[in-house]
């Protein structure tokens, strides 16, 4: 039987604040709705505060929510097709309830508890949150007829609070006592200098065991329930729901493809879920009520559709009297583009050939692993190669779709998946490896395709050195260069005797005065180790290429990366004369034929968004495929098609913000 979540998605999250619930109209929210073609809303219906008549003496009752207003507003919805998703936190307490629980509350190592202006954090393994949370839950759906449920802020957050204040890991009697029967040793009291690996051990335990107790109870509660649970995605089913949005970060750029990556990771990590990307409607989180530019909205909106999730719209607050709407009409358009061309958004399929493993650690925060895995997406995306973010504990079984993968600096890899490596690279698969990618804690490379033992040192001391790269036959890209300049570290390793290295290093040498700023010797360190590796190739970078090239721009880095992929990997990007700022996707329709997307970013500049340059008189060029028809979705205008043997030239619309082709 058909889900109704199978037909794509057009959602609003209304995180709404204890005062909205006065003066709520059923009638002029979901007036509100259609004005955006939503066809599905997340509403904050419980947990840290109960807005519908809550009988669970647990569950703190918002004061502002006035009788059946809530219930009242589902029912308006659900009779105008629209579905509602229960959104819940149970990461805190109000404080007159937490009070009378100690024993549920988060503590750090000194035994002290959290209070956030009258939320007090509550520990992930407490009463409250195992065990009471799931009565919320039922009483929730029960009464409300929700058609879902969305559980915010699940699992270890309490170590965090709303200001960016870290306070360990708890160390509650809660978390000690699973601690103890999972690892069989007492918790010391800061597991980030004495035992993270078995903390992460615990913690992926008790997760995954929450996950399956709460996606069991909703199901069995509600077999239709859509379920999503923030963080929580082992099983791959239910709503996997990511955001788009600004952080303020001191003299930094904001991170162009923030909307792109959280589409195609979802959607390719976790392909059994159902993959919605918010645009995030406030500034920062400090900003909550003020908007950005309505441009963000729409180069996010079109960038998700592009990348094959469904569109989502995150406000703080009611959308009938919220109180910056300058984004409202932008959201509202590419809504409604959705909804007039949903049947064309059912099904697609990737094009890929290459796969990019994310590194697993957090990017709240950036750091080097980050920076390099970006630097590559950045790359892919502005040389227009068709590429799927994957993770590495589930990708060894899809590896044999792709004709090439990056490692961008991922390190502990699970042992399973660099056999699985190793085996795609003897079967005739290209592995792009960077610096620390395969390595275990002590160096050792756990990849036998790469021709790489494992690294001696790391080394920090190169400002400023070199490679020198001229001769090499496989980067055309730097033809007119003898040089590229490293910046960052520098991993030096042993490689097997089978590996051919080129672009030695420079060692450090004097650059001021000027009459000093020349070298005198070439090492044989490489910057570029190739392996052949059965009928397959291995390349490492014992260098951050990617990262040097997110931070610094610079070509000589974009043309080797660039190089490897096309002359080395032998998979080329999609053909065309559109400007790198342009994100260009292809995807396949089930049925037949494909979407082509072209989103314009020539608008973002920097911390910027404005309008962005109309694109006049471009083309792409399709190599392999059998197209008689192409189409402008927007406007219904027909293409242009020069055909040849092996290829179609299609003429582009002119077209300024986003365009969608439809290709028979």
């Amino acid at each position: 039987m058909a889900m109704w979540w199978e037909r794509p998605g057009r959602m609003v999250q209304t995180n709404l604040r204890e005062i909205d619930m006065l003066g709520m109209s059923p009638e002029a929210f979901v007036a509100a709705l259609q004005a955006f073609s939503a066809n599905r809303v997340m509403i904050s219906t419980s947990g840290i505060a109960a807005n519908y008549p809550t009988k669970l003496p647990f569950h703190f009752q918002n004061p502002y929510a006035q009788g059946d207003v809530l219930r009242e507003t589902v029912e308006a919805c659900h009779a105008a097709g629209i579905r509602v998703i229960a959104r819940m936190d149970f990461s805190k307490l109000r404080r007159p309830i937490a009070e009378k629980h100690p024993e549920w509350m988060f503590r750090d190592a000194n035994g002290a508890h959290v209070d956030y202006r009258g939320d007090v954090h509550i520990c992930f393994n407490s009463e409250y949150q195992q065990e009471l949370a799931l009565q919320i839950m039922e009483e929730t759906v029960t009464y409300l007829h929700a058609d879902g449920v969305f559980l915010n802020m699940a699992g270890y957050t309490g170590g965090f609070d709303y200001s960016g204040n870290f306070y360990g890991n708890c160390s509650c009697a809660n978390c000690r006592r699973r601690y103890r029967e999972i690892i069989g040793e007492d918790m010391p009291d800061d597991v980030r200098e004495t035992d993270a690996e078995n903390y992460a051990r615990f913690q992926k335990t008790t997760l995954e065991e929450y996950e399956r107790k709460v996606r069991g109870f909703l199901k069995k509660l509600r077999p239709d329930l859509l379920v999503g649970i923030a963080d929580m995605y082992s099983m791959d089913e239910g709503l996997y729901r990511a955001e788009a949005g600004n952080h303020f970060r001191d003299l930094a750029p904001s991170w162009a493809y923030t909307a792109a990556e959280a589409a195609n990771y979802s959607r390719n990590a976790y392909p059994g879920m159902v993959h919605s990307v918010a645009t995030v409607d406030f500034a920062d989180m400090a900003y909550r009520l003020a908007g950005v530019s309505p441009y963000e909205h729409t180069w996010r909106l079109a960038s998700v559709l592009a990348n094959g999730a469904d569109p989502d719209y995150y406000v703080i607050g009611r959308l009938d009297d919220h109180e910056d709407r300058s984004g409202f009409s932008a959201v509202q358009e590419m809504f409604r583009f959705h909804s007039e061309h949903e049947d064309a958004y059912v099904g697609l399929r990737s094009t890929a050939k290459i796969a990019v493993v994310k590194p697993k650690q957090a990017f709240f925060f950036s750091n080097p692993a980050v920076e390099e895995y970006r630097g590559w997406f950045s790359l892919l995306k502005q040389r227009h190669f068709q590429a799927d973010l994957l993770r590495a504990e589930t990708a060894g079984a899809r590896l044999s779709a792709y004709e090439a993968v990056i490692l961008p600096d991922c390190t502990d890899l699970p042992e399973a998946f660099c056999r699985e490596l190793d085996r795609f690279v003897q079967n005739g698969g290209r592995l792009i490896v960077v610096a620390g990618a395969g390595m275990d804690a002590a160096g050792r490379m756990q990849l036998s395709c790469t021709g790489v033992a494992g690294r001696r040192e790391i080394r920090k001391d190169l400002k400023p050195a070199y490679f020198q790269v001229s001769g090499s036959r496989y980067l055309p890209g730097l033809s007119e260069t003898e040089l590229l300049y490293l910046r960052g570290d520098y991993f030096d390793c042993e490689y097997a005797d089978s590996v051919e290295t080129c672009m030695h290093l420079i060692p450090p040498h004097p650059h001021a005065p000027p009459e000093k700023a020349y070298y005198s010797s070439v090492t044989r360190s490489p910057g570029m180790a190739i392996n052949r590796w059965g009928r397959g190739v291995a390349v490492y970078f014992p260098w951050r290429i990617g990262r040097q090239y997110l931070l610094d721009g610079q070509p000589g880095p974009e043309a080797c990366m660039a190089d490897v992929l096309t002359e080395i990997c032998s998979v080329q990007p999609l053909k065309s004369d559109l400007p790198p700022a342009v994100e260009l996707t292809l995807q396949a329709k089930p049925g037949g034929g494909w979407l082509l997307h072209a989103v314009n970013g020539s608008g973002h500049f920097g911390n910027t968004s404005a309008a962005p340059i109309p694109i006049r008189n471009a083309r792409v060029v399709l190599a392999g495929l059998q197209i008689t028809h192409a189409h402008d979705l927007r406007t219904g205008q027909n293409c242009r098609l020069e055909r040849s043997d092996r290829e179609t030239t299609v003429f582009l619309p002119e077209f300024r913000d986003f365009l969608v082709l439809e290709i028979q």
